[in-house]
């Protein structure tokens, strides 16, 4: 029987790979799992310019390196999907099979990436507790404080610059 491919996870913004912390045992029950970070959230090092493709070129890598064949089943939410999206799409040959959710294909409309640019510059002027007062609470059901807690305390572990970048990318 063929050793079953390996799990990647990619975590949606403003999050880190803490946000799979719950499910990554009950996902790692038969088969390898890596939880992959945004560049600058979590423990991942902060880049000058990240980006989406960026993003999906050093998962690329680590999938080379670290899975059986080379190729891995890629999970992505909202972030994440952007990323395991442009994977697919630049690094075909990693990519074995793509599990999307609460992402999409399409550009940000120009408003859509003004307004990110305005968020990025709100984060940098006045902090991030702000912006993550308004942001946080869409992650999650609403009536579902133990994840919006459990959300909000990895948001509030980022720092508020790798915030901003990641708003921008």
């Amino acid at each position: 029987m063929p050793e079953p491919l390996t799990l990647v996870l990619l975590h949606p913004f403003p999050l880190d790979a803490g946000f799979w912390s719950a499910v990554r045992p009950a996902l790692a029950d038969d088969r390898p799992v890596i939880a992959c970070e945004f560049p600058g959230l979590g423990a991942a090092p902060m880049e000058d310019a990240p980006s989406v493709d960026g993003f999906a070129d050093a998962v690329a890598a680590t999938i080379a390196a670290e899975c059986p064949g080379g190729r891995a089943v890629v999970c992505g939410l909202s972030l994440g999907g952007y990323a395991a999206l442009a994977l697919a799409a630049r690094h075909p040959e990693r990519a074995a099979a793509l599990v999307l959710a609460d992402t999409r294909a399409e550009d940000d409309t120009p408003e859509a990436r003004q307004g990110r640019h305005d968020s990025a510059a709100r984060v940098r002027g006045e902090g991030a507790s702000g912006f993550l007062d308004e942001f946080v609470p869409r992650l999650v059901a609403p009536g579902d404080h133990a994840s919006l807690h459990a959300a909000r305390a990895i948001a509030d572990a980022q720092r508020p610059e790798a915030i901003a970048r990641a708003l921008e990318a």
